[in-house]
């Protein structure tokens, strides 16, 4: 490789993944076309320049193909995989992104936090999502990442398996934490809002307002779901994509019941001690390259546990829209 290119693959990973070398307000380091795989016209001329904050589009991991693996480091010493499960959306899986050890001091620390009932609403008024009006079943708990070092190191880790700018990341919601007991499930749902264009776009997101977040106030744009197993489960507690790379398929019943029909989903994902799944729950839209619609295909559930628990981490990477995009976070600390 030329020095050339040895230096502007520097940048690319200072860029993305280092908050302090590119990420402070006035400045923004954007690799040029040549190294970058994801081109794209907004992108493709930059190099490290003075610009505006967030005067890019957001990174879009290419899929492939089911089954391809991609070697990626995300710790000094070590090498993961990043394997394509599902193209639509685009779906990977990452073995032992978490170590034994940090699993078990994740689920200490969710258990000294303490867990609720998880609430279709949560609590506060968050925004209800649509599950067919169906239950689910399981206790939860939120975690800011700045509150712990633990935390703060795996979120700069996700930073660096999604390719997201940290900030977003900082500007996002707290780590969630859910524990399902036997005969516990989620029905399948989306994570962000779903619903024609034209009318989210007269919404705020709502990580960039308040609490209470309701349906007629604001909408999810949680542009990337990263889920953390953080045990093994003795049976079941699968995590099931009824639609994903089903082009056309329409949404029927037995796509929203996952106690009756995980096992017929197109997709399904075995809990596995520190293994990450990640997925995009929406389009980045192509005019702006910032978040666009719900992409339907991201459609997915917890299947039910049928011996045992399962312990999971959320991460959900919001991303404002276009217009909104340099709108303040409720989330980040330098915006409370």
């Amino acid at each position: 490789m030329s020095s050339v290119a040895v230096t502007t693959l520097s940048l690319l990973v200072a860029c993305v993944l280092t908050k302090t070398s590119c990420q402070v307000p006035t400045r923004y380091c954007l690799p040029n076309g040549d190294v970058v795989p994801d081109v794209d016209a907004l992108n493709a001329s930059y190099k490290c320049a003075e610009l505006n904050p967030r005067d890019y589009i957001l990174p879009r991991i290419d899929p492939g193909q089911v089954g391809d693996t991609t070697e990626i480091r995300l710790v000094p010493g070590r090498t993961h995989r990043r394997i394509t499960t599902g193209v639509l959306p685009p779906l990977f899986q990452v073995p032992e992104f978490l170590t034994p050890e940090e699993c078990a001091y994740l689920i200490d620390l969710a258990k000294r936090h303490g867990v609720a009932p998880a609430t279709m609403t949560g609590k506060n008024g968050t925004i209800i999502k649509k599950t067919g009006g169906r239950t689910r079943t399981g206790y939860t708990s939120f975690i800011r990442a700045d509150s712990d070092p633990v935390l703060y190191n795996i979120q700069q880790r996700i930073s660096m398996l999604t390719e997201m700018p940290f900030d977003l990341l900082e500007e996002s919601e707290s780590f969630q934490f859910g524990m399902y007991p036997t005969g516990g499930h989620y029905h399948s749902h989306y994570d962000s809002s779903d619903g024609q264009p034209e009318d989210l776009e007269k919404k705020p997101c709502c990580h960039q307002i308040h609490l209470p977040h309701t349906p007629n106030r604001c909408v999810l744009c949680r542009y990337i779901t990263v889920l953390m197993y953080l045990n093994d489960v003795v049976k079941g507690g699968e995590t099931a994509f009824p639609l994903a790379d089903q082009l056309g398929q329409s949404l029927l019943e037995e796509h929203i019941d996952l106690s009756a029909y995980c096992q017929q989903s197109s997709v399904v994902v075995r809990p596995e001690k520190g293994k990450a799944i990640m997925w995009y729950n929406n389009i980045r839209d192509p005019e702006t390259g910032w978040i666009g619609p719900v992409d339907r295909y991201a459609l997915h559930g917890g299947c039910d546990v049928i011996e045992g628990q399962k312990w999971i981490s959320n991460v959900w990477i919001s991303a404002p829209q276009h217009n909104r995009k340099y709108d303040n976070s409720v989330y980040a600390v330098r915006w409370t």
